[in-house]
């Protein structure tokens, strides 16, 4: 009993996370695809939060964060969410940020907390979103959409390379206790060292293009 509860502690006392941040240019988006038959992009309002909450969205959250400005898109397929996402323009949220939540680079958007449902998995519905929700970032005056994904999340990584997201910067947070330290390493071009500043981070290797 003693021995469950010592690691227990052990685990919230030490944290040690690694996720590749990417990056899309704005200004190369063409004409998005098309979504499957039957599917329809929306910008969520408080009102949506019954799609939100199939995806273990809190209503309560997602109220609160709409109400503050940030986006919530979801894909739905009449009374059913298929894919949903945030994006966030001035402020976004990482547990690796002081506080957390971190400044967004100036000229970006920030996408996070992508869901497809299992059901609509393999048909091209997150990069079909992803490529709208470009296309509107853009027409609000946005030149970069920058996403981060775990290192070892393979699946997702493609997705996003096979959008057109380009990798900027591989972050790592090591947390010991009360202590925490954030470098980034093979940090690529103005927005990867963007990324860097905006989380007060050591560069460990910085590559500009």
């Amino acid at each position: 009993m003693l021995r469950a509860v010592a690691r227990r502690v052990a685990a919230r006392a030490y944290l040690r996370e690694e996720h590749v941040w990417y990056a899309l240019p704005l200004d190369g988006v063409q004409q998005p695809r098309e979504l499957p038959t039957g599917l329809e992009l929306v910008q969520a309002q408080t009102g949506d939060a019954s799609l939100a909450v199939q995806h273990g969205r809190g209503a309560g959250e997602v109220a609160r964060r709409v109400g503050e400005g940030h986006e919530l898109w979801i894909v739905r397929d009449e009374d059913r969410a298929a894919f949903s996402c945030w994006i966030y323009v001035e402020r976004a949220p990482a547990i690796a940020a002081s506080g957390g939540w971190f400044v967004v680079p100036r000229g970006s958007v920030c996408l996070e907390d992508s869901i497809t449902s299992p059901d609509y998995r393999g048909r091209g519905v997150a990069p079909a979103a992803w490529e709208r929700i470009a296309a509107h970032a853009r027409t609000h005056g946005a030149e970069t959409m920058v996403t981060k994904v775990a290192q070892d999340n393979t699946p997702s990584r493609k997705a996003v390379s096979k959008a057109g997201f380009k990798e900027v910067a591989v972050m790592r947070l090591t947390r010991v206790g009360p202590r925490r330290r954030v470098t980034f390493e093979h940090v690529v071009g103005a927005t990867g060292k963007a990324l860097a500043e905006a989380f007060g981070a050591s560069s460990e290797a910085d590559h500009p293009r």
